[in-house]
């Protein structure tokens, strides 16, 4: 008799922490249709991060941003569609992965959050490697990761990195998928995972892999050719007016 109700005893354990474990698990699993981060320099040395993220509260009515730069500092947080309790975050984790945890004040409805961090010595980290066959003014490497903890995965993920100005990209070692492009003064790679076909744009537990060598431009030697090239134009129109009069 007290076999049995040995036995009883330790499956009723077994079964509540199972249960315990899938409520823990279902209240750290947020759905998110959107996850947009943007770097975006403040000089040549620091960067402010964007984070622009479109999720569905998580049963405990939490909605979350990762923690991927364990410098940065957060500056603001917006919600947009929904209020949240508090603008100052909890500490959490999903997974392994450590995160900021918002508290909303309505879980059945979505929100937009948009967060902004001050992220120190962003693209400052000497290449010496790079500088040694690229000859000088100095070569810095910017790397960074993002791996997506939720089981869910996100719908749609992009990555964003601009420049300081005067700024060129030498070389790439990842991703192996990527744009190049110019946004006002400031060149930029960006990284679009949009999700098709019923197929998250970005899964669990895959990451986003981005590391690449940046140089300054020498100024200088632009407005030295610039110089010449005005040079060769003139010296053709000047030779050449009586051709071209005709």
């Amino acid at each position: 008799m007290f076999k049995k109700i040995k036995v009883i005893f330790l499956m009723a354990i077994f079964i509540l922490s199972i249960a315990s474990t899938s409520v823990l698990y279902a209240a750290q699993n947020p759905d998110f249709k959107s996850y947009r981060e943007v770097f975006l320099p403040v000089n040549e040395k620091n960067a402010k991060l964007i984070i622009t993220a479109e999720e569905v509260p998580d049963a405990a009515g939490y909605v979350y941003l990762f923690n991927t730069v364990k410098e940065a500092k957060l500056e603001e947080v917006q919600a947009e569609e929904n209020n949240l309790v508090n603008n100052t975050p909890e500490k959490k984790k999903i997974g392994s992965i450590e995160c900021l945890a918002f508290k909303v004040l309505d879980k059945e409805r979505p929100v937009k959050l948009k967060a902004t961090f001050l992220v120190p010595d962003f693209y400052s980290i000497k290449n010496d490697a790079a500088e040694e066959s690229t000859g000088p003014g100095g070569t810095y490497r910017v790397s960074y990761s993002f791996t997506c903890p939720v089981a869910s995965g996100i719908e749609t993920y992009s990555l964003k990195i601009l420049l300081p100005e005067n700024y060129e990209i030498l070389t790439v070692a990842a991703p192996k998928s990527y744009e190049l492009g110019v946004e006002g003064k400031n060149r930029y790679m960006l990284v679009n995972m949009k999700g098709k076909e019923g197929k998250k744009g970005l899964g669990f537990a895959k990451s986003v892999e981005v590391d690449f060598v940046i140089k300054k431009e020498n100024v200088t030697k632009n407005i030295l050719i610039w110089i010449a090239s005005l040079g060769i134009a003139t010296t053709f129109l000047v030779f050449n007016r009586k051709q071209l009069a005709k």
